[in-house]
C-alpha cells in the first residue's frame, strides 16, 4: 500500500494523467492539477461544457483502471 505526501500524491497523479490519450489528458489536467471549472476548461479548449463533462467522466475511468492496473488500493479523489 502506498502512502504519499501531498505534493508526491499530485506528482503521481500527474504522471498517470501523462498517459491518458490527449483529449482526456486535457481536461484533467486543467480541471485537476490546474482546478479549473468546467465552464473555463470549455472556454479555455473552444469545446462545449457537455463535451468537458463527459471527457473527464471518461477520463476519470480510465485513470482509476491505469492506477488499479499499477496496483493502487484506492483512487485519489480529485
Amino acid at each position: 500500500e502506498y502512502s504519499f505526501s501531498h505534493k508526491q500524491g499530485r506528482e503521481i497523479i500527474r504522471d498517470l494523467i501523462s498517459m491518458l490519450p490527449e483529449a482526456y489528458r486535457g481536461v484533467l489536467e486543467l480541471r485537476v492539477l490546474k482546478d479549473k471549472s468546467y465552464e473555463d476548461i470549455a472556454e479555455d479548449l473552444k469545446i462545449p461544457i457537455n463535451t468537458v463533462s463527459s471527457r473527464i467522466h471518461k477520463g476519470k475511468k480510465l485513470l482509476a483502471e491505469i492506477m488499479k492496473e499499477r496496483g493502487f488500493k484506492e483512487v485519489f479523489d480529485f
